[in-house]
């Protein structure tokens, strides 16, 4: 099951209790504000770009607020 080794990354499991749909939801909105990159081989892997790697400074309150209406819409978060 864990031949992969993935559960030795310092931060595996950390969004567990946010539930599958919801941090897919929540990638799906990173990929489109350009905030990550998936690589289209075989098996997809997820990078941060600079603006990931720099969301700080990209991060605004009208963003925030956005991707709670986006969230709101897609799936019921922490009910």
């Amino acid at each position: 099951m864990f031949d992969d080794k993935l559960h030795m990354l310092e931060h595996f499991g950390k969004l567990k209790e946010l539930g599958e749909e919801n941090v897919q939801v929540i990638l799906e909105w990173m990929l489109k504000e350009n905030l990550l990159l998936k690589t289209r081989e075989n098996v997809p892997v997820i990078h941060s770009t600079y603006e990931g790697l720099h969301y700080s400074e990209i991060i605004t309150k009208s963003k925030i607020l956005e991707l709670k209406k986006y969230l709101e819409q897609e799936v019921v978060l922490w009910r």
